[in-house]
């Protein structure tokens, strides 16, 4: 596990140092659909946004049964390839949801939800179909109103770009 780590860290170090090289922002906004096979309810909703500088924040939106709860996580820009078409994505952020049958009962000892998340993965820009294809990592804990921690959440992720 240590070895991968080094692995992640001098990846980043060298895609990093190669962003000067390359153009920033591969596009300005997108949105799409997620999938993760892992859950019940395995689609959710997601978007990106990219400032100038090439960084960006994905905001995704998920409606489980029992749940609703919304993320957003930053993701700083580590571009593979000389036309930024093709990068690596590791970020963190938070995500906040509530419990629906609190909402029913009025009981607001489970609510809010409030957790951290992470991101690690590989984004793939096609811009003359205008269409980002992710491949993801996202593990999670809960920190208020529920005590899980899921670690096992990769998925799929498919943004229209403009």
């Amino acid at each position: 596990m240590k070895i991968f780590f080094l692995f992640l860290m001098a990846f980043s170090f060298s895609a990093s140092s190669q962003a000067q090289k390359v153009r920033t922002r591969p596009y300005h906004f997108g949105f799409g659909v997620g999938y993760q096979p892992q859950i019940k309810e395995n689609f959710f909703a997601s978007m990106k946004v990219y400032s100038k500088k090439g960084n960006a924040v994905q905001f995704n939106a998920f409606n489980y049964t029992d749940a609703f709860r919304t993320s957003a996580i930053m993701l700083p820009n580590f571009p593979i390839t000389k036309d930024g078409n093709w990068k690596l994505l590791m970020g963190l952020g938070g995500h906040i949801g509530i419990w629906k049958n609190g909402l029913n009962t009025n009981s607001y000892r489970t609510n809010p939800i409030i957790g951290l998340d992470g991101l690690l993965g590989t984004e793939v820009c096609i811009p003359k179909l205008h269409l980002a294809f992710q491949a993801q990592f996202n593990p999670n804990a809960d920190l208020f109103g529920n005590n899980e921690t899921f670690y096992d959440w990769g998925g799929f992720a498919v943004h229209f770009t403009f």
